[in-house]
């Protein structure tokens, strides 16, 4: 059975034929190929001469198409925009957004004032950040990366570490105006804002209190809500003192206007992981590049 190649031969023959053939000309064609037109008029009578026809009447300043020409004219159109189309589907699928899957906290606080350098370093990459308060396995099925704490993610062969974090006790100054704080156990008795943990690998008041005071029990927080960064907007406003995590990345780590108080700083037991979950593509690639520049653990 003869192969398609040796059916129709080479495809420059094809493509300066069908660029003549829709230009009834071979000085445009040779423009629109970016060669000369004796290189067009060449692969043209090469072409007529494997067929055994001629393609074309040749005039002084223009050309023709013959019955023969005309008919292959519109099979090489339609085969190559075919071609053409699919490619161009095929590209723009590729070039579909980059989806970054995290906690709500950490794409608050951390990623969010990061965005200008990746969008300078990754012009071409087209970002979507979803942020949740829990990431689950259903929802990270349709990501190409995920941003995760644990204690380890050996499970993960990929999952790539991005830093640690310590927690320590921090407040507004408008808070320590009214609320003076020179001990740990002022810290104990002043308004605890306490937020909703995860799991036990995250930092409590009551992992603080062991720490800061041994088995002193702490009072009951004068506010909770569930999601972190509540409870920094919470002590932003002056409403207490609340823990906060120290990335340990390199840059700034504490949230905007607060001080830190007397008091630890607790590591935590787990670290914040990279987990890749599709290394093929190449936006995926160049994230995680500038996700390790991002980190000065890596």
């Amino acid at each position: 059975m003869r192969t398609l190649r040796a059916q129709i031969g080479p495809l420059a023959t094809i493509f300066a034929f069908e660029a003549a053939a829709r230009l009834r000309s071979f000085t445009s064609a040779a423009d629109e190929l970016g060669v000369t037109q004796a290189a067009v008029s060449k692969q043209i009578s090469l072409l007529e001469e494997r067929l055994g026809t001629r393609l074309f009447t040749r005039g002084n300043r223009n050309v023709e198409l013959t019955a023969a020409g005309q008919r292959l004219s519109v099979s090489a159109h339609a085969a190559l925009s075919s071609i053409a189309d699919t490619m161009s589907d095929i590209g723009k699928q590729e070039r579909k957004p980059l989806t970054v899957m995290l906690s709500a906290s950490l794409s608050r606080f951390w990623l969010m004032p990061r965005m200008a350098d990746f969008r300078n370093t990754n012009p071409d990459v087209t970002l979507r950040v979803i942020a949740y308060d829990e990431l689950t396995d259903a929802k990270t099925k349709s990501a190409d990366l995920i941003i995760r704490y644990a204690p380890g993610l050996r499970e993960e062969p990929s999952a790539i570490r991005l830093f640690g974090a310590h927690v320590l006790a921090m407040a507004s100054p408008e808070f320590l105006k009214h609320h003076p704080i020179a001990t740990e156990g002022d810290v104990a008795a002043s308004p605890l804002i306490h937020y909703d943990t995860p799991g036990p690998h995250w930092i409590s008041w009551e992992d603080w209190g062991r720490a800061a005071l041994g088995d002193r029990h702490l009072p009951p927080p004068s506010l909770s809500v569930s999601r972190y960064h509540d409870a920094i907007v919470a002590a932003q406003q002056g409403q207490g003192v609340v823990l906060v995590w120290k990335v340990l990345d390199g840059g700034d780590p504490y949230a905007e206007g607060l001080i830190a108080v007397p008091g630890p700083e607790i590591q935590a037991p787990g670290a914040f992981y990279l987990v890749p979950l599709t290394p093929d593509r190449t936006e995926t690639h160049d994230a995680v590049a500038w996700f390790r520049t991002q980190c000065s653990d890596l």
